[in-house]
């Protein structure tokens, strides 16, 4: 565990669940945001039987823990990493953070985080790995836009989301 961080993983999930919330308010319909219909950023696209205008905190933190924390293995992960590929899960999805991390680890990007990319971030300096992911999401970002200009609309939101994140991953590393 990271100095700083003497939690659980169960409180680290909640810390970084927190976190994640911030960023991803309260029910949304804009069909311009390529997300659609959302509610603390679970997608009707996604839980096409879930009630999004209607759906709670708690189920929410349920469908989080469930389908994004436990599929980036965040109870495995040093916290700040776990924070930094959490809020990405949710906001890229789960396969492109998994990626993400393990190009910035140096493991096979296969897109799904198991013991190779675990022992990869073990050798690895965690600020670096923070850096080189934070990097490769700020990268991921400018691509959309460049794929579909009409998105230059939400850039400003996803880097200041970016930075955020980052910020905060590199102050639970100064411990």
């Amino acid at each position: 565990m990271m100095a700083g961080m003497k939690n659980t993983p169960q409180q680290t999930f909640k810390n970084c669940l927190a976190h994640v919330l911030l960023h991803e308010g309260g029910y949304v319909n804009d069909p311009k945001d390529p997300g659609g219909e959302t509610n603390f950023g679970i997608s009707k696209r996604q839980y096409p039987t879930v009630d999004i205008a209607h759906l709670t905190r708690d189920a929410a933190a349920d469908i989080y823990e469930q389908d994004y924390w436990r599929k980036i293995q965040g109870d495995s992960l040093p916290p700040a990493i776990a924070l930094a590929v959490f809020d990405t899960a949710v906001n890229c999805g789960v396969s492109k953070a998994s990626r993400m991390l393990q190009e910035s680890c140096g493991a096979a990007a296969d897109g799904v985080i198991g013991l190779g990319t675990l022992q990869a971030i073990e050798n690895k300096n965690p600020v670096d790995v923070v850096q080189a992911f934070m990097a490769r999401r700020a990268a991921h970002y400018a691509n959309i836009v460049i794929k579909n200009p009409t998105s230059a609309k939400f850039l400003f939101g996803w880097y200041r989301r970016c930075f955020a994140v980052h910020g905060a991953a590199m102050k639970l590393l100064e411990g």
